[in-house]
């Protein structure tokens, strides 16, 4: 999502779930953005789903295991549980989380997710360096209006060149 060229330009381009979070780095995001802006037709918008960091989460102590998860398994083979440790690290703005599947009789999958937090200003200011417009942005997937309760940053954002 740093650099591709589908020869071909579109009224909306979405970047949703959290995936904002895999732009580890400043150059990362301008890459991202610099993209997007070439696949953008004239008057189109590109949304931003990401959620809003929480602080509490975030100073979790990294020896602690917590719940991630919880679900019936699709192949019917019992419940599933996720279990997780983070840590953030407050230089890079990164949660590194190491997650544990369980499934009774299974023998445990270990995986990882490292995700960079956007606070809302950082967003709103990368957005706007980066020669996009914030159009409208919005607290939750109803429309719902950003405030200081909000989960979800949603920013639906134009080419400032257009």
């Amino acid at each position: 999502m740093r650099s591709f060229d589908l020869n071909e330009r579109f009224a909306l381009i979405m970047l949703p779930s959290n995936n904002l979070g895999h732009l580890h780095t400043p150059e990362d995001f301008e890459g991202c953005i610099g993209s997007v802006k070439r696949h953008l037709q004239p008057g189109g918008v590109f949304v931003v789903d990401v959620f809003v960091p929480n602080l509490k989460l975030l100073l979790r102590d990294s020896e602690e295991e917590y719940v991630l998860d919880e679900y019936d398994s699709p192949d019917g083979q019992g419940r599933v549980r996720v279990m997780a440790r983070s840590c953030y690290e407050s230089a890079t703005q990164i949660m590194r989380t190491t997650t544990t599947r369980k499934v009774a009789g299974r023998p445990d999958v270990v995986g990882s997710l490292d995700l960079k937090m956007y606070f809302p200003r950082e967003l709103e200011a990368l957005v706007r360096c980066n020669g996009l417009r914030i159009a409208a942005r919005y607290g939750g997937h109803a429309g719902e209006a950003f405030d200081d309760q909000s989960r979800f940053q949603i920013l639906v954002c134009e080419d400032s060149a257009n």
